[in-house]
């Protein structure tokens, strides 16, 4: 990946602070900023000396501009990526994809119409101790996945951000933390064909969820159960994988666990896997980006990831809403 490379973002909010310092790290240029919000674009732009533009047209016809990160909230990503495709320039879309399958439809269309490449930032995927995962997978150490468990959680009041709207988020914490979790159970485990969800807020009084809790099913061969939510003050963040031949566990910054070990059939230890020599979620997913952009090669995690993760979303708030398991269509 060279030095220097030209990006821009649209949406200044905090997830896009972020890929700010990531983009810092890696020595890309963010010459370029839009926020609906003048004012946050400006900060921003003051912080970093980039030009404020007044669209995303006008972002995107900015001269040289090799890539770009859009960060505003979801029910917008459609028509903030579309004029960056048009114009050839790479797209770095925040997750979930879109509010409906409708409009993620409408994208994904758009990024095979045009051939740009398109990015889902699906950062876990990135996660030290998730690709280590994935390596003794590939390798056949564990077997074969059957029950996956995960928890993202903690406690953060979303009642004053876009979060907390649905018109704008399309849900919840399940849309929100499940987001990661859906896309992470299809790396790690497969397709699901059904899902079953409940919601609830059990802290929170906001028009969205809190927490959420979500079933999947491969067939009759393995099966998921995720934890989504925002109101747990004390809450540690887990993925257990439970396989043929032993068992996984990630640990998310919980004091006194490793990041990744593992324990197989018949043995008495488990074992630690050494997850340091790899670099943290996000300069790792830009990395890998930015290099996608330089080449114009479709990333790891695409906007068929992206697609499908909205439409496991979409089907479990309407599990929820109706009570019953719902097939899905990948």
């Amino acid at each position: 990946m060279k030095q220097g490379m030209k990006v821009g973002i649209v949406g200044c909010g905090g997830i896009a602070r972020a890929h700010l310092g990531a983009y810092k790290e890696l020595g890309a240029q963010v010459a370029v900023v839009f926020d609906v919000v003048p004012a946050a674009a400006e900060a921003m732009a003051k912080d970093i000396g980039a030009k404020v533009a007044a669209s995303v047209e006008e972002a995107a016809a900015t001269p040289g501009l090799e890539a770009v990160s859009i960060c505003t909230p979801p029910a917008v990503h459609c028509d903030n990526s579309l004029p960056f495709l048009k114009a050839g320039i790479p797209v770095l879309c925040e997750k979930p994809l879109e509010v409906s399958v409708a409009s993620a439809r409408k994208l994904a269309a758009a990024v095979k119409k045009t051939g740009t490449p398109f990015m889902t930032a699906y950062c876990h995927r990135f996660h030290p101790a998730v690709i280590k995962l994935k390596e003794l997978l590939a390798a056949d150490v564990l077997g074969r996945p059957l029950l996956m468990r995960n928890i993202f959680g903690g406690y953060v009041d979303i009642s004053k951000n876009h979060r907390a709207n649905p018109k704008l988020s399309g849900g919840g914490t399940m849309v929100d933390n499940g987001s990661h979790s859906s896309d992470l159970f299809r790396f790690l485990v497969g397709d699901p064909t059904h899902v079953s969800a409940v919601t609830a807020n059990i802290m929170q009084d906001i028009p969205v969820e809190d927490i959420g809790l979500m079933h999947l099913q491969v067939g009759d061969k393995a099966l998921g159960e995720i934890v989504a939510t925002l109101s747990l003050p004390v809450c540690g963040n887990w993925i257990e994988l439970y396989c043929s031949k032993g068992t996984a566990v990630i640990s998310y910054w919980n004091e006194g666990h490793a990041d990744l070990s593992y324990k197989l059939a018949g043995t008495k230890e488990r074992v630690t896997v050494d997850c340091s020599g790899l670099p943290q979620r996000f300069p790792g997913q830009m990395a890998h980006f930015l290099e996608c952009a330089e080449k114009k090669c479709q990333p790891a995690t695409t906007v068929e990831d992206g697609l499908k993760a909205t439409k496991i979303l979409c089907a479990a708030y309407k599990s929820a809403q109706t009570g019953r398991r719902v097939k899905l269509s990948l």
